[in-house]
């Protein structure tokens, strides 16, 4: 609730209350990998498990942009699953990709629930209808990587409608 007072040298104060609803998801992820070598190349396969940690909040247009410094990406390894592990069509997102960096642009009626939310007043105040089948707890990519020799570092960058922005460079 916020409440502010006005006044003016001609007239008493005036209370104004209105209420005001935040929602500011805090996007966690989590980058995972493994190497499979068939003969002289390295096949890395990477898993990024995307959740939001934020109680009662609802993380929307969601963006996800990969630069890949240590190989090269295949797009067409991409793959999206919800929490349960069931496939998310890809006509649910957008994937470009422009000068070694790919992005992965969720459509706006993809959500990331906050984590212990109660869903139904989460999804009313965000005015989602409660038979949105688009309301994840968590959202896995996967991908594969063909490593150049001597290259390890990996970058990441999530950034959601909040300008919430998780940045990694892993080693």
């Amino acid at each position: 609730m916020l409440t502010k007072n006005l006044k003016a040298d001609n007239h008493e104060t005036i209370k104004i209350e209105n209420e005001v609803y935040i929602n500011s998801p805090k996007l966690k992820i989590e980058k995972t990998f493994v190497s499979n070598y068939e003969k002289d190349k390295e096949k890395l396969k990477y898993t990024l498990d995307i959740t939001n940690e934020r109680k009662d909040s609802i993380a929307k247009k969601i963006t996800l942009f990969e630069k890949t410094t240590n190989g090269t990406l295949d797009k067409n390894s991409i793959k999206v699953k919800d929490g349960n592990g069931n496939e998310i069509p890809s006509e649910n997102y957008d994937i470009v990709e422009v000068a070694g960096k790919v992005e992965l642009k969720f459509k706006d009626d993809i959500y990331i629930l906050g984590k212990n939310s109660n869903k139904q007043a989460t999804l009313d105040k965000n005015d989602i209808p409660s038979t949105n089948t688009k309301v994840y707890d968590k959202i896995t990519i996967t991908y594969d990587v063909e490593k150049e020799k001597g290259k390890d570092s990996k970058s990441t960058t999530i950034v959601n409608s909040n300008d919430n922005t998780i940045d990694e460079d892993r080693k």
